[in-house]
């Protein structure tokens, strides 16, 4: 089983089969004390891959009574089935939904301060999500759709069909004369992808269980 530790935290991810994770449990709680290490099986959460798994995991598992649930937050992520993800991301997508309704009270009086709450507070938080969570371009919908009815023609006090020629421009970045206010649903792959790119010697370290070359992780970077 592959186990990432985070500070005095691990997880175990592997299959659940020839009684390899009841395995994995007994040798964490006969060698973690010797390395200071005390697993804490009712804080343990279970995040099965199916139904299927589930069942099996629970029986198999049952002398380490860990909490068995359809999804769970990890280091800021959250792992899970698509269907339990966008029941966990909706409440976050609503959050954002009312702070962009909010940021668009407040543009005939502070046109400036709206607009950098939202390309430097409202955007950067799902633009983090979208760095550790794949496939979610869809649920972005709503904070586009947002932004197009609601921010931008408060913002410049224009009826949206006066804007929405010109919303692809409004995409680009302050750097090439625009607002750097993309549309959510396609920055998903690329932020993805970035860091995918930062984390992939830490990622084939952890894969193939060899020693994390820091050198080679420099060099790596640097090319990025």
């Amino acid at each position: 089983m592959l186990q990432p530790w985070y500070a005095d935290s691990t997880a175990m991810i592997g299959p659940p089969v020839d009684g390899i994770p009841h395995q994995a449990m007994q040798l964490l709680e006969e060698c973690g004390p010797a390395c200071g290490y005390y697993p804490k099986l009712s804080k343990s959460i279970f995040v099965p891959s199916s139904p299927e798994a589930r069942d099996e995991c629970q029986w198999r598992l049952a002398e380490f009574q860990f909490e068995f649930q359809d999804g769970s937050c990890y280091v800021a992520g959250f792992i899970s089935t698509d269907d339990v993800k966008c029941e966990w991301l909706e409440p976050q997508i609503k959050e954002w939904d009312t702070g962009i309704e909010t940021l668009s009270c407040i543009t005939k009086q502070y046109p400036q301060t709206a607009y950098a709450g939202l390309v430097k507070s409202l955007q950067m938080e799902w633009m983090y999500l979208q760095c550790i969570l794949p496939g979610i371009e869809d649920i972005m919908a709503p904070l586009e759709e947002a932004i197009q009815k609601i921010f931008l023609p408060a913002l410049f006090e224009e009826p949206e069909a006066s804007l929405t020629a010109l919303r692809p421009l409004m995409c680009l970045g302050v750097g090439k004369a625009d607002l750097g206010v993309p549309d959510p649903r396609d920055t998903v792959k690329a932020n993805l992808l970035a860091l995918q790119s930062i984390t992939i010697f830490l990622v084939d370290s952890l894969a193939t269980r060899t020693p994390l070359s820091t050198v080679a992780y420099l060099e790596g970077g640097s090319q990025l």
